[in-house]
């Protein structure tokens, strides 16, 4: 039982830590506290224990922080155990008393010059400690809980007032705790393993006081859920509560993996083996509780339950990372309220807009599309349609060499190569002019956009934000949730949009790549103050920087019109799908619907749509590209067209290259072009934009540029495709498996 208790407290402490999302002196007390036990326990070397147990969280702070901060993380525990001497297998090392103490110091500045409360500083205050206790014979836990309380009070003028109070007030509790143990015990209220070697035979009181003399102000922090990015203003108490719970779910995965670490790698007695499985199985069923709670499909529910229950420790994982990606779209509920509001505010949507001058289905796919999306239409617009890089890029560099007033750019990738360059030497430039400049890009997306060109940038000027960085994600899992927009204003005047990122594959310069054929739009008039609204939310999201209720940037300049225009939205921060606007033009259609996509995932209303619409005579053609850019998305594709050809569905496959367009034309008079892929990671997980048109000029142009790519393309013959090898059927088959995360 001793055993038992002394596992699950340090275990316990370790998980604080990790609610925390620091690598903080609680995480730091945990996993020492579990080293020393079991060292202790099993006469094993503290010092291995204690590396292989924070391996993971080296790994979570390389991709939440970076390589410094990891690199300082990983120096102050070597260097915190070759001062304390703590492993059986390592003696002390001989220095000097006051060579400990600069050492300390420096690790204590180093620390500080990183990031408040990082494991670097804490090294050095144990060091530092250590000198005390031996040079002046002071507390160890008291010099650890002066320190603290100076970082601290320095950490008010960082963090604000509020937040440093409740972490004054903790520090003050646990100071307390320490005062109350500070005389039974001398000198061990400290993170000090040399110090506790001295009760070797109590390794339980020397745990609990490892936990009690850790800092426990992250937990304050936790339990009141103040945001550190993004709009705070507009947090709401949900997404603290699904904070909490996702933060709950990796404590619990770390406790599984740390339980099988010690039954798998250490005797355990029979109590001890069903206490830890008793403790798995309530984890498990607390996560079933919490899945039945989400009201998902009866198919979906019992799926991830089998998984849960059949596969242990892997299920879970998998279910983690998979298995909730619809519903931590939720994460994102703020910004959708927030969105919500503000697009009410700028569009006046108690008007019922005139569409007695459209044709059927295009009447029937607007009165869905207003009601659905609760965005506005537009008249006095037009609308160019762009085919491929040769005719985008010329049109949009002389549009951002004619700025006069702002430059807003955001893009889902964006890449230091020939063509990157040449578009950022224009904005730095407009930069030095005095053109406001700013660019949003997606984290995961533009990895290869050079942080030296980020400098760059930001010294000539331009305003340049990532959008959820990759190490601020891993946790909650936002890191999953991209923003796929690709959108340009210029002057308020015009704007750009398609499925053209930047990169020099988009114009064909990339040998590996080859042909790219993409179609892009160039706009203006009101549909430019349209697709405006939609940057500038998303600037607010992850800058805070408020431009959407300043009149310079959401003055409309009307043009002549070609039609009626919708812009429309999607994604995490939406309350509507792509697939539901997708499928109202489908079911409206008449004669017609002509999709070309590069990734063919659909989900089962799409597909039905589709047979549905088949069936009733209407002429349906899909073209994808033969070959894909990834192994998944390629056979996942192919493995729908049996069921497409079944019911007379025209399928292509383009030859010439890589087709990335995203369009859907329906009866010939209503079109759909913009970022969003036919597939399940458009549908739901993506951020994506879309304008929704009868200019039938625009139409025209996109309907000659499909039958120029029919003429490019094979049509799949059912016969032949039915022959295909049983290999080839296998792997359509394991690619489909992932269907919902393409």
């Amino acid at each position: 039982m001793k055993r038992i208790f002394l596992i699950l407290a340090a275990c316990l402490m370790t998980s604080a830590g990790v609610l925390t999302l620091r690598h903080s002196h609680v995480l730091t007390g945990g996993t020492a506290g579990l080293s020393l036990s079991l060292s202790y326990l099993f006469h094993s070397s503290f010092a291995i224990i204690f590396f292989l147990i924070n391996i993971p969280f080296y790994i979570f702070s390389l991709i939440r922080m970076g390589i410094k901060f990891t690199l300082s993380t990983v120096f102050a525990v070597t260097v915190l155990t070759l001062f304390t001497g703590a492993d059986h297998w390592l003696p002390p090392v001989s220095v000097s008393p006051l060579a400990g103490a600069i050492c300390g110091g420096a690790l204590i500045g180093f620390g500080l010059s990183l990031m408040f409360y990082h494991q670097a500083s804490l090294g050095g205050a144990n060091i530092l400690a250590l000198f005390l206790q031996k040079r002046c014979g002071w507390n160890p836990g008291a010099v650890n809980f002066l320190f603290d309380f100076g970082v601290v009070l320095a950490g008010i003028f960082s963090v604000g007032l509020l937040k440093g109070l409740f972490s004054l007030v903790s520090i003050a509790v646990t100071g307390l705790i320490i005062g109350i143990f500070k005389n039974k015990i001398k000198g061990s209220c400290s993170l000090n393993p040399a110090l506790l070697q001295k009760h070797h035979n109590r390794p339980v009181t020397g745990s609990v006081i490892i936990i009690l003399s850790a800092r426990a102000e992250r937990i304050f922090h936790m339990f009141t859920g103040w945001k550190t990015e993004g709009i705070q203003r507009y947090r709401i108490r949900w997404e603290r509560v699904g904070m909490l719970k996702r933060r709950l779910e990796f404590c619990f995965l770390y406790m599984m993996l740390i339980g099988a670490y010690v039954i798998w790698f250490f005797p355990v007695s029979r109590l001890e083996f069903y206490g830890g499985l008793l403790c798995y199985a309530s984890i498990i069923l607390f996560s079933i509780y919490s899945l039945i709670l989400e009201n998902r499909t009866s198919q979906h529910t019992l799926l991830w339950i089998h998984i849960l229950v059949f596969f242990p420790i892997a299920g879970y994982l998998f279910y983690l990372f998979s298995g909730q990606l619809y519903e931590k779209g939720k994460l994102f509920r703020s910004k959708r309220t927030y969105n919500r509001e503000k697009l009410r505010t700028i569009f006046d949507m108690e008007q019922t807009p005139d569409l007695s001058g459209l044709k059927g289905n295009q009447k029937r796919f607007f009165q869905y599309s207003i009601k659905a999306s609760h965005m506005n239409i537009n008249t006095k617009s037009r609308l160019k349609v762009l085919k491929n890089g040769d005719e985008t890029f010329p049109e949009l560099f002389e549009a951002l060499r004619s700025a006069a007033s702002f430059i807003h750019i955001e893009y889902y990738m964006f890449k230091s190569d020939m063509l990157g360059h040449k578009m950022m030497d224009i904005m730095m430039e407009k930069a030095r002019q005095g053109v406001e400049v700013r660019f949003l890009f997606d984290a995961a997306g533009s990895l290869k956009l050079a942080g030296k060109d980020i400098k760059k940038l930001k010294r000539a000027g331009v305003n340049i934000v990532p959008f959820l960085p990759l190490k601020y994600g891993f946790f909650n899992q936002k890191f999953n949730f991209r923003n796929h927009r690709k959108i340009v204003i210029v002057d308020g005047k015009t704007g750009f949009v398609g499925g053209l990122n930047v990169g020099k594959e988009y114009i064909g310069k990339d040998q590996n790549v080859g042909f790219w054929r993409d179609t892009h739009m160039k706009v203006e008039g009101e549909i430019v103050q349209t697709l405006h609204s939609i940057f500038m939310l998303d600037w607010e999201y992850v800058s805070d920087e408020v431009l959407i209720d300043q009149k310079a940037y959401s003055r409309p300049v009307p043009a002549e019109s070609g039609g009626v225009y919708q812009v429309v939205p999607t994604g995490p921060d939406m309350k509507e799908r792509m697939s539901d606007l997708y499928y109202a033009m489908i079911a409206a259609a008449e004669s017609s619907v002509w999709i070309a996509t590069p990734y063919f995932v659909p989900n089962e209303p799409i597909r039905t749509a589709l047979k549905e619409a088949a069936a009733r005579g209407v002429r349906v053609r899909v073209m994808v590209p033969e070959t894909n850019d990834g192994f998944l998305t390629q056979y996942a594709t192919r493995s729908y067209f049996p069921e497409l050809l079944r019911e007379g569905i025209e399928v292509y496959s383009y030859q010439k290259g890589f087709m990335h367009q995203k369009v859907l034309i329906t009866d010939g008079n209503l079109a759909s072009v913009g970022t969003a892929n036919m597939d399940m990671r458009s549908f739901q997980l993506n951020f994506e934009v879309n304008v929704f048109f009868t200019d039938q000029k625009a139409i025209k142009d996109l309907e000659a540029h499909y039958l120029e790519d029919m003429r490019e393309s094979e049509k799949i013959s059912p016969v032949r495709f039915y022959k295909r090898t049983l290999w080839e059927r296998t792997k359509e088959s394991f690619a489909r498996l992932f269907s919902g995360v393409l």
